[in-house]
């Protein structure tokens, strides 16, 4: 979404804007890095496809995703960071013909991992960034394109994935990734929970989420 992105935008010495399909980059630098930032719009598809333009149009070394996202896991509260160490797409379903559900096709894996060296960095920022009442954790992040409100269809997702937290693009944008050999990170602040009134819970808390998210990018940016 263009909120959680805006404050990236913001703060890069901004070259030009390039628009591909219906997607517009910014190009600049951000702590003398060059980037590329963009807004994929909600969802895997979406996502999918503003993540091969990006690696098409300006062949990054590196791709981070950053937003908000809710929590699955009963010990990740509203109001923490979650960096991921893998993610996985758990609407992706061939089980009939016996694969594990969220196997992906062509890559033969249910988790594609982050690189290693970002998500460390972005644990240690996020770290500094929590409230004292609230933690920065690394794990897995899953996905499919559906805002969860459910419990019982999140504690599962929670069993079968490990994950700590569901989104909807950041499993697809790894996907991509991992076809196209290209590294990349995640970082998701925690805006609602199944375990609460998610949707309340999302609209007022979303904007302060979002921000927090690119905060992490952005202070991260300082070391990498």
């Amino acid at each position: 979404m263009p909120k959680e992105i805006s404050g990236i935008i913001a703060l890069i010495s901004l070259r030009q804007m390039e628009q591909v399909g219906h997607i517009e980059f910014y190009c600049g630098k951000l702590y003398g890095i060059d980037v590329v930032v963009g807004c994929s719009g909600i969802g895997k598809v979406n996502a999918a496809i503003a993540a091969q333009a990006m690696l098409m149009r300006f062949q990054p070394r590196v791709l981070v995703n950053c937003g908000v996202a809710g929590g699955v896991a009963a010990e990740v509260a509203v109001g923490d960071i979650v960096v991921a160490s893998q993610v996985a797409q758990y609407d992706l379903d061939t089980s009939a013909f016996g694969d594990p559900v969220g196997l992906v096709p062509g890559l033969n894996a249910v988790l594609l991992g982050c690189n290693k060296k970002i998500s460390s960095e972005f644990l240690r920022v996020a770290a500094k960034l929590v409230s004292s009442r609230n933690k920065a954790r690394l794990g897995v992040v899953a996905t499919g394109d559906r805002f969860l409100s459910d419990r019982a269809c999140g504690s599962r997702i929670c069993e079968d994935f490990g994950a700590l937290a569901v989104d909807m693009e950041s499993g697809s944008i790894g996907h991509v990734c991992a076809i196209n050999g290209i590294e990349f990170g995640v970082v998701r602040a925690i805006s609602d929970s199944v375990y609460v009134d998610s949707v309340h819970c999302y609209r007022g808390l979303v904007d302060g989420a979002a921000d927090v998210a690119a905060k992490v990018v952005i202070d991260s940016f300082k070391n990498l």
